[in-house]
């Protein structure tokens, strides 16, 4: 990149700059397979600054196509109906933010078990963390939390549960 800018940065833009130059906005969205295993997608574009519509098109499309997922073998499946407002494209959480040394993050990165990854999760006020994202093809049979707000909402509404179960 640094011996030469502008060929690298041409070869990687060779579907973005023509939009770029037309002042045009534009999101990209998987689309399924091909015959050959290989995924595909589409790209919706539109005038500058149309970018939420364009995410609402896109979310719009691939509700009515529900691809299969990669390797998985699950479906895509739209975003929980969330009661709280919403970031982007998810339910608005509460996490708790915890600080790991750097010298230990190799050592926890090692031992995370699976299907768990990390990723980066947006905040509210702007800033970027490093998390655990959750996709739910990875576990199509687990319960999706999103709309209790908060895993420590899931875990009390699991002991209520209980709780009535043990009355009844």
């Amino acid at each position: 990149m640094d011996s030469d800018p502008i060929a690298l940065n041409s070869r990687l833009g060779v579907f973005t700059n023509p939009l770029n130059l037309l002042d045009l906005a534009a999101v990209a969205a998987p689309a399924g397979f091909r015959a050959d295993g290989l995924p595909f997608g589409i790209t919706f574009v539109g005038p500058a600054f149309s970018d939420q519509s364009l995410l609402a098109l896109s979310a719009a499309y691939l509700l009515s196509l529900r691809p299969p997922l990669h390797r998985t073998g699950g479906m895509w499946s739209p975003k929980p109906d969330c009661s709280g407002p919403e970031l982007r494209a998810g339910c608005r959480l509460d996490l708790e933010i915890w600080d790991l040394p750097v010298a230990q993050f190799g050592t926890f990165l090692r031992d995370l078990p699976s299907p768990l990854t990390i990723g980066t999760i947006h905040l509210s006020d702007g800033r970027a963390v490093k998390g655990f994202p959750c996709e739910e093809a990875t576990l199509p049979d687990a319960t999706n939390i999103s709309t209790f707000g908060a895993w420590k909402a899931y875990l009390r509404s699991q002991t209520l549960a209980a709780a009535n179960k043990n009355r009844g």
